[in-house]
């Protein structure tokens, strides 16, 4: 065993210098996780890889699992505080040449990572590249190609036909406007990434979008066009706990147009974004939980921020529910 210096986590199993280290947050995934590690441990392609595993304080014997059936894993354990923390815990003992990311409820499909770190030794320019990916829910593909349903090719450039690599031209709007790496499908260089560069721990939700944005305005991105991971979509993905979804969502649009230097044209985007978050927020609370007052007074912040006819409409609605539930709407979240 060995220690973090000034931290109470374990590491099991320290090993030689790797080309690669893998970070992987867990937070009760023990029934799942395994099927993560073992698409890592499958990739060919001649690299060593570190795979760090961080149990973010999960109750399910999660830490037992790991050092008892896998070894050769580094295991961190901390109190539960998020995806973000559990990221930036992994970054601070990862020795690779290149970081990548993997949920623990995602995998990596055949020579995922060696594709993509093959990318970024070809081209030196490029810090961070990301695959195409094919999302399910359950044993179920819903969708076989998240790439293609967006906009981003608007703005690549084809730099090799086989495999199909892409240097993304405007990344940082692209990312802005239509998000495109999503974490377990992105691998960056470690020696990019400064001291800036860590995940939001006051974000439990979008923290990997702001995380990519802030990157994306400093470092060019390379897309390699091949679905190489798959995501699956949880029945308890935070995603779908729509309250930290909205509240979190707006947090890292203020972050956003606090910390980068953003043109007007990307200011009022994220503005209109903000917006948009403030009624979708309002319009659940009204609809789905009848809770008017608070309804009101989020519809009122997406008005000033970015005024529509749809937010006098939700007033109206609003007052509606006011009506019908009276002071038993009030205090509903």
């Amino acid at each position: 065993m060995a220690y973090i210096e000034n931290n109470a986590q374990e590491i099991v199993n320290c090993s030689m210098q790797p080309d690669v280290t893998v970070i992987i947050p867990a937070y009760n995934r023990s029934s799942v996780l395994f099927r993560a590690l073992n698409s890592v441990k499958a990739q060919q392609g001649g690299k060593q890889i570190e795979i760090i595993v961080v149990d973010d304080g999960s109750t399910d014997g999660t830490y037992d699992l790991l050092t008892k059936h896998m070894p050769e894993v580094k295991v961190l354990r901390q109190p539960n505080r998020g995806p973000a923390s559990a990221r930036n815990l992994g970054l601070q003992i990862a020795t690779g040449k290149y970081i990548a990311f993997l949920d623990s409820d995602d995998e990596w499909l055949e020579s995922s990572l060696k594709y993509r770190v093959d990318f970024l030794e070809r081209f030196s320019e490029i810090d961070m590249v990301f695959s195409d990916f094919e999302i399910y829910r359950g044993n179920t593909c819903v969708l076989e190609s998240f790439l293609h349903s967006r906009k981003v090719w608007q703005n690549a450039k084809l730099i090799e036909k086989s495999p199909a690599c892409f240097i993304v031209q405007n990344f940082f709007d692209c990312q802005l406007i239509q998000p495109v790496a999503q974490t377990s499908s992105v691998v960056i260089r470690k020696d990019a990434m400064g001291n800036e560069d860590i995940f939001d721990e006051t974000l439990q939700v979008a923290e990997d979008w702001e995380f990519w944005l802030r990157f994306s305005a400093r470092h060019n991105a390379g897309i390699v066009d091949r679905v190489l991971v798959r995501k699956y979509m949880q029945n308890d993905n935070l995603v779908e706990k729509r309250y930290l979804w909205f509240e979190n969502n707006i947090r890292a649009d203020r972050k956003i147009l606090q910390t980068l230097k953003l043109s007007t044209e990307q200011k009022k985007y994220i503005v209109r974004r903000m917006g948009e978050n403030f009624f979708e927020w309002a319009y659940y609370l009204i609809n789905e939980k009848h809770s008017a007052l608070k309804g009101i007074k989020l519809l009122a912040k997406s008005f000033v921020i970015s005024p529509s006819w749809r937010c006098v409409r939700g007033l109206l609605k609003a007052m509606f529910v006011l009506c019908k539930y009276g002071v038993k709407s009030f205090g509903r979240i």
